[in-house]
């Protein structure tokens, strides 16, 4: 058990819990409520989009003509539920069939030239980029020269620029990073909402609120800003209504997380329960895997066989998903100390930042990110992770640790040859013989804090009820950049025979003042926490909690320490 007492940092401004959470997240009471009752005010009108009009007549003409047009879908869950949207919209709304999709290998992002072939056997004269399209030139050259017309829906950050002068007449880039829009937290899903939406309108017809399902889990998957973006936030809060969801798959979720009408999705249901799935599908799948989901997000009405039953795609993609992501969190496991084994054997555990080469290519790129996050709360410092490639670039994944921005440190250093991605997550790129002098400059000039937590007030023994109700009535407003407030009760004594076990993995801890709920904990953490003590003996804990609605207005335990 780790020394909670030694790592709190108390970040209290005021005595009042509610006052004191929104004073920290830089929020008055009137912007709080703002973002949890967000609604269609906050809007923003989609025609300040650059090349909207020209993206909507490369569609309309395409279908007018009886063209074929591909959709490419991209490698994440944004990238699929971008492609969905987009792909349902032509085939359902427009009832338009001479439309297919491209599914990318492993991580793969934006139009790889590999599939140019594919475009030109199978007559695509448009070619759909949603969630991707804004970074790599050359492979957009390559579709052009070929007749085939690009409309690209993305939200990444621009990087063809003026590139795109010698072929843009051919080339429609919706961006929302482009400087014509406000919102620049939109995902790639939210782009390709508000141009289908348009595009529908301009034929005299309406989606409403149809696809905002698909929206609202995009936003959470792709860790969209939910602080600032208050269009974001009208998407989520009508998108995850359980009366607003129509998409086949997250139907199908619904039912597995025993949902009801008058539920909604939380933001955990889709971070933690729907993005999941789908990713692992995406990292591990088989290609079947991944047609398999696509198609179950596109609502194709078959039944197909699973272990000698006739099922429906979105059955199948759910079961197989979840299967995969179990998978994934073994593996992510066993890799990680595998890892760990060789960073000991190297001795570089002690350095500033971890950079671990795979020299002999026994991760799978899918994986580098997930094991990333593994070593980091091991070691506790930024990461690198990558194989050589023949050019004797180092390529993988990167994790920054603690408040820093890593990505920042990188690219300051002028040693590396990109790193793409979030401040303390993204991709890179270095020469293998740039590595040694990348270490002596952070050896050097970079300095790791030991972690510490963030507590916003201490409680001894225990919680007032009221504090917990006023907490919890804002507990819709966490995601992302606005984090859940934790709690330090010290000295909160239980006797054994009150502690209950529910299911599997839960207790419930329960005195005269408060009742505790530790989630996720294993027989044997449990069995360290009481050792050999009977019914009447006591416990007295240290413990690091949430106050969360979702449990009954209850207090869960985040850690946890036995006070000797």
């Amino acid at each position: 058990m780790i020394n909670i007492r030694n790592k709190v940092f108390l970040n209290s401004l005021s005595e009042d819990v509610e006052k004191n959470m929104l004073e920290i997240r830089d929020l008055t009471k009137k912007e709080a409520l703002s973002l949890l009752l967000a609604n269609d005010e906050f809007e923003e009108n989609v025609e300040h989009y650059k090349n909207l009009n020209k993206g909507i007549d490369f569609l309309l003409n395409a279908m007018a003509n009886e063209d074929n047009i591909a959709i490419q879908v991209d490698s994440d869950a944004d990238g699929y539920l971008s492609g969905a949207l987009v792909y349902q919209v032509i085939y359902d709304d427009f009832e338009y069939e001479n439309v297919t999709f491209i599914l990318n290998e492993g991580r793969e992002h934006g139009f790889q030239l590999r599939n140019l072939d594919t475009l030109v056997n199978n007559n695509i004269k448009l070619l759909i980029i949603p969630d991707g399209g804004s970074v790599e030139f050359e492979p957009l050259e390559k579709v052009t020269d070929k007749g085939i017309q690009v409309l690209i829906l993305d939200h990444h950050i621009i990087e063809i620029g003026d590139k795109l002068r010698g072929i843009e007449e051919n080339v429609a880039l919706i961006n929302n990073q482009d400087g014509s829009v406000e919102n620049i937290y939109l995902s790639g899903c939210g782009v390709s909402y508000k141009f289908c939406k348009e595009l529908v309108e301009c034929c005299e017809g309406t989606i409403g609120n149809k696809y905002l399902d698909l929206v609202a889990a995009s936003l959470i998957s792709d860790m969209c800003d939910m602080k600032y973006s208050y269009e974001n936030r009208y998407y989520l809060n009508v998108g995850s209504k359980m009366t607003n969801i129509t998409n086949p798959f997250l139907i199908e979720m619904a039912k597995s997380m025993k949902k009801s009408k008058k539920d909604k999705f939380t933001i955990e249901d889709f971070g933690f329960g729907i993005a999941p799935v789908i990713n692992a599908t995406i990292r591990l799948g088989k290609k079947e895997d991944k047609e398999n989901l696509f198609n179950a997000l596109i609502g194709v009405d078959e039944l197909i066989p699973h272990r000698g039953k006739a099922v429906t795609y979105p059955v199948k993609a759910r079961l197989m998903g979840a299967n995969l992501q179990k998978k994934q969190k073994e593996e992510k496991v066993k890799i990680a100390e595998m890892v760990k084994e060789e960073i000991e054997k190297e001795g570089s555990q002690g350095n500033t930042v971890i950079i671990y080469i795979d020299k002999e290519k026994k991760i799978d790129k899918s994986l580098r990110g997930l094991t990333c996050n593994q070593l980091l709360d091991f070691y506790e410092r930024p990461i690198l992770l990558g194989s050589i490639d023949e050019s004797g670039f180092v390529r993988g994944s990167a994790r920054g640790y603690g408040e820093m921005d890593f990505k920042h440190i990188c690219e300051s250093t002028g040693l590396f040859e990109y790193c793409n991605g979030h401040d303390n997550a993204f991709g890179f790129s270095i020469k293998e013989d740039k590595i040694k002098e990348f270490l002596e400059y952070v050896n050097k000039n970079i300095t790791i804090k030991e972690k510490s937590i963030n507590v916003e007030k201490v409680y001894d023994e225990f919680v007032p009820k009221d504090d917990v109700k006023k907490i919890v009535s804002y507990e819709n407003l966490w995601c992302h950049d606005i984090k859940p407030p934790l709690y330090l009760i010290k000295n909160a004594e239980f006797r054994i025979g009150d502690i209950k076990k529910i299911g599997t993995s839960t207790y419930e801890f329960e005195n005269k003042d408060m009742k505790i709920t530790k989630y996720f904990c294993s027989k044997a953490s449990y069995k360290e926490l009481v050792e050999d003590k009977y019914d009447d003996d006591y416990i007295t804990l240290d413990v690091l909690a949430e106050f969360r609605y979702k449990f009954g207005r209850k207090i869960i335990i985040k850690e946890w320490e036995k006070i000797e």
